[in-house]
């Protein structure tokens, strides 16, 4: 007899960063696209767990806005092979350009209401500059390079927004 075992998320995660990376929290980066968003204040502590000599954290929620009450919901369509990697990526060449100590990128995937957060971008830093300059060019990057695609529904159309 086989018994399922439920293991918190968060836990598994922590896990997995301490047995597979063998310089701890430090040498792993989490990049995602997923229907919900992690709450952001377990992805700061989770971030903030990285190491002590961490001298700023920065993050950045995207959410969508009504736009003067005209917007209904946003539909985001990911490409289910590449996007998770185009965004580890980003964040992977994002994280060495800066030396950064850690990046997580989490991006919504499926219906979004007005009010709800849709991209989730999280840097760690020795320093609050390099972590500022690191998180703009990012959320950029991501516009522009990830095969994540946005369809904006209003009160009188859908259409697909180009970045």
């Amino acid at each position: 007899m086989v018994e399922k075992i439920f293991i918190n998320e968060m836990w598994l995660e922590s896990f997995y960063r301490i047995y597979f990376n063998l310089g701890g929290f430090g040498d792993y980066m989490r990049a995602t696209c997923k229907s919900k968003l992690s709450d952001v204040g377990k992805i700061l502590n989770e971030i903030k767990r990285v190491s002590k000599d961490i001298g700023a954290v920065v993050i950045f929620v995207g959410v969508v806005r009504s736009n003067g009450g005209n917007v209904l919901r946003l539909e985001y369509e990911v490409h289910p092979d590449l996007a998770d990697r185009v965004l580890a990526k980003i964040g992977e060449e994002i994280k060495e350009k800066y030396g950064l100590m850690d990046v997580i990128i989490e991006h919504k995937a499926g219906k979004a209401e007005v009010g709800e957060d849709v991209m989730i971008v999280a840097i760690a830093a020795k320093h609050r500059a390099e972590a500022f300059e690191a998180i703009k060019e990012i959320v950029d990057r991501i516009k522009k390079e990830a095969p994540i695609w946005k369809k904006e529904i209003t009160k009188t159309k859908a259409y697909w927004k180009v970045e």
